[in-house]
């Protein structure tokens, strides 16, 4: 009897053991299952694409249509963000001043590998690229790519930076009157086109401010001053362009060309005024002589001027430029400024908007 009741309770605990056995492992298996699935996750799917012949990794969720886009498809894109983030559709889109937008394209600039056309690139940068650029595997490939890989980084800032313009432009305090030095919206649009280029050319305008400013006492428009104003404002652009990024000197022109054009427009476009025309001559003026005085070339072989033989030559043209009387009248000034591009018509006016060089290099100013 006793025997049979010690048999009894053995395979009672044998039976408990199994049972507790059987939870712990369900525990075990639970957890682990729960650390595989949070080992699993991934941070953004990601997928391949073909960017300019190369093969290119990008979050699913990135907008192709980025990729490859002409202006005027980028400022429908712009617009509709803009319309998107709007309660109000009908308020008008903030614009930003030289000082408030200089920021915001440098911090987006900078999550992106730095590219210009014979830099050393950095360990960090070169690892992001092995890894965004899957079949570049050495530095040699990497360097006869940079053209490629800096526009396929500048497509991906631009849409970080346009976020970033239209969300600065959503906070209450930022809805107000900018000071005189604010870009006009096509101008705007067209600098976050390609950021790197874009603070270039910011960077730019709040120096030519800065030295004029401490030139001249002032940036009063019309006069000599902001001739010499605009002209290195010109020349700056172009040349630190030409630093910062694998441009073109072409590519570096046209896009200060179309900046500095898009800066005398308003929302109905081209603004046909005699200090619009002054600004018109003496940003092409500038564009023409950086033109002349610049050579392409890798490292030692490129020739540039520098900050001080631009400011030298733009103080000295704008101490012999031509003055034309500002009149109440202002047609026979606006003449004879536009006669030099083909007259007070839609030839002259397109030529000065539009052309990215003209065939004088002399500065004007109306008062």
């Amino acid at each position: 009897m006793k025997r049979l009741l010690c048999i009894k309770l053995t395979d009672t605990l044998t039976f408990l053991n199994a049972l507790f056995m059987i939870a712990l492992t369900s525990t075990v298996f639970s957890c682990k299952e729960q650390f595989l699935q949070k080992s699993a996750e991934q941070p953004d799917p990601i997928e391949l694409i073909d960017f300019k012949g190369e093969t290119v990794i990008v979050p699913t969720g990135f907008p192709k249509t980025l990729f490859d886009q002409s202006p005027e498809e980028f400022e429908s894109y712009y617009r509709s963000l803009f319309v998107s983030a709007r309660t109000n559709t009908t308020a008008e889109m903030s614009i930003l001043s030289f000082e408030e937008l200089q920021p915001i394209l440098q911090k987006c600039v900078e999550r992106y590998p730095k590219i210009t056309s014979d830099n050393i690139i950095s360990e960090n940068d070169l690892k992001r690229i092995f890894q965004d650029f899957p079949r570049l595997r050495t530095v040699e490939e990497v360097n006869s790519k940079r053209p490629v890989i800096f526009e396929y980084y500048q497509d991906l800032c631009k849409r970080d930076a346009t976020l970033e313009v239209i969300n600065y432009g959503n906070s209450d305090e930022n809805l107000r009157t900018l000071s005189p030095g604010k870009l006009s919206d096509q101008e705007q649009v067209h600098l976050l086109t390609v950021p790197a280029y874009g603070l270039a050319y910011v960077n730019s305008g709040l120096d030519a401010n800065s030295y004029t400013q401490s030139i001249y006492g002032n940036l009063a428009d019309s006069k000599i001053g902001n001739a010499f104003r605009h002209a290195v404002w010109n020349a700056f652009a172009i040349r630190n362009i030409l630093t910062s990024a694998p441009a073109s000197e072409n590519q570096a022109i046209d896009f200060v060309q179309d900046g500095t054009s898009k800066h005398e427009m308003n929302k109905d476009g081209q603004i046909h005024s005699t200090a619009a025309a002054m600004d018109l001559h003496n940003n092409m003026s500038a564009r023409v002589w950086m033109e002349k005085k610049t050579s392409w070339g890798i490292g030692p072989f490129r020739k540039m001027p520098d900050y001080g033989e631009i400011i030298a030559e733009m103080k000295g043209k704008a101490a012999i430029a031509i003055f034309y009387q500002h009149l109440i009248d202002a047609s026979g000034t606006i003449n004879a400024i536009l006669n030099a591009h083909g007259g007070n018509n839609a030839t002259g006016w397109n030529n000065l908007y539009n052309n990215m060089y003209g065939p004088y290099e002399h500065l004007v100013h109306i008062e």
